[in-house]
C-alpha cells in the first residue's frame, strides 16, 4: 500500500480512510471547504494555529492524480492569487535623499498589513529590484522603510530555502531533522534601496534594525522563535558589504541550482551564502550550530 507523507507528516491508512469520507461529505461544498475539514480533523495545524490548508489541498490533489479520491472541480479558475492583481499607480518622488542616516529623520521600518500596503511593496520590489517580484507562497513578512513619508527601501523575509549544503553543514542540519529544524530559520530573500535614496550606510543601517524586528514579528505572527537568518547574495553582481557591516557571516556558496516544483534546474548563477545567529552568545537551540 502506497504511504503518503507531505512536509514530514506520514499519514496513516486510517487517516487517509478519514479523508475519503471528508471528501464524500463535504464534496458539494467545494475544495476549501474539504481541505479545512481534513486539518480540523487531522489536527494539522501551524504553530500559530491556523490550519495548513494550502499544503493540505496538495495532499488532495496528489490523492486525486492516485485516484484514492474524487475531489469536486475547482469553483475558482485557479488558486494562483498572483494573477491577478489590483492595477496600483505610483509615482517617482522629485526629492533626492543624500547625506547619511543622522542627517534625517530616524527612518521608519514598517511591516505591511494591508492591501494597499501590500501592492507598495510588490510593485517597488518588482520594479527597482533586479530579481523582480512574482509572488510566493509560505511564510513571509513584507517591510517598507519610509522617510518623512516617503519610501526608501524594501526588505522581504521568508521560510529558509529547503537544501543549501553549505548552511546544513554549519547548522547540522540532515535529512532526518531538516523539516523540524528549517522553520527556525527566515530567509532575506529581497532587500532593495530605492533609487532617489542615496543615503550613505543606509542600507547596513536598515538592515541592522529590522533583524530585531523581523524576530519579534515572526513570533507574533507564526508563533516561531527564529534562531537564525539567511540570505544568498549573487557573486559578481554585490558584495555584501551591508550584510558584513552588520555582523553577518558568510558560509559558503551556492551550486547554482534552483528548486522548482519537481526537481531542481541549474542556472549556474554562483551565490554567496550569509548567515546571522540570533542565538549569539546563549546555548544553541533546535539543532542549530
Amino acid at each position: 500500500m502506497v504511504t503518503y507523507t507531505k512536509c514530514q507528516r506520514a499519514f496513516t491508512p486510517t487517516e487517509i480512510e478519514d479523508i475519503q469520507k471528508i471528501v464524500a461529505d463535504y464534496y458539494a461544498e467545494g475544495r476549501c471547504r474539504i481541505s479545512r475539514e481534513v486539518c480540523h480533523t487531522l489536527d494539522w495545524y501551524a504553530e500559530n494555529g491556523k490550519p495548513k490548508e494550502w499544503i493540505c489541498r496538495e495532499l488532495l490533489i496528489t490523492l486525486e492524480k492516485d485516484e484514492v479520491v474524487a475531489l469536486p472541480p475547482p469553483m475558482a479558475k485557479s488558486f494562483n492569487r498572483f494573477k491577478k492583481k489590483r492595477m496600483f499607480s505610483f509615482t517617482e518622488p522629485e526629492k533626492v535623499f543624500t547625506g547619511t542616516p543622522k542627517d534625517h529623520t530616524h527612518p521608519q521600518i514598517k511591516r505591511t498589513s494591508t492591501g494597499e500596503e501590500n501592492d507598495l511593496w510588490d510593485h517597488l520590489v518588482k520594479t527597482y529590484h533586479y530579481l523582480g517580484y512574482n509572488g510566493h507562497i509560505g511564510r513571509f513578512l513584507k517591510y517598507v522603510a519610509w522617510i518623512d513619508g516617503v519610501p526608501i527601501a524594501c526588505l522581504g523575509w521568508m521560510g529558509a530555502a529547503l537544501k543549501v549544503k553549505s548552511r546544513d553543514r554549519y547548522c547540522g542540519i540532515t535529512d532526518n531533522n531538516r523539516y523540524e529544524t528549517i522553520k527556525y530559520i527566515a530567509n532575506n530573500f529581497r532587500f532593495v534601496i530605492l533609487p532617489w535614496a542615496r543615503i550613505k550606510y543606509l542600507a547596513s543601517h536598515l538592515l541592522s534594525k529590522n533583524v530585531q524586528q523581523v524576530r519579534r514579528d515572526w513570533k507574533d505572527v507564526y508563533n516561531i522563535d527564529l534562531t537564525l537568518l539567511e540570505t544568498f547574495i549573487e557573486k559578481g553582481r554585490f558584495s555584501g558589504t551591508c550584510y558584513k557591516a552588520t555582523n553577518w557571516k558568510c558560509i559558503g556558496e551556492t551550486k547554482g541550482y534552483a528548486k522548482t516544483k519537481q526537481s531542481y534546474k541549474k542556472h549556474s548563477i554562483i551565490k554567496a551564502v550569509y548567515v546571522y545567529d540570533l542565538q549569539r552568545g546563549k546555548e544553541k537551540a533546535h539543532g542549530l550550530l
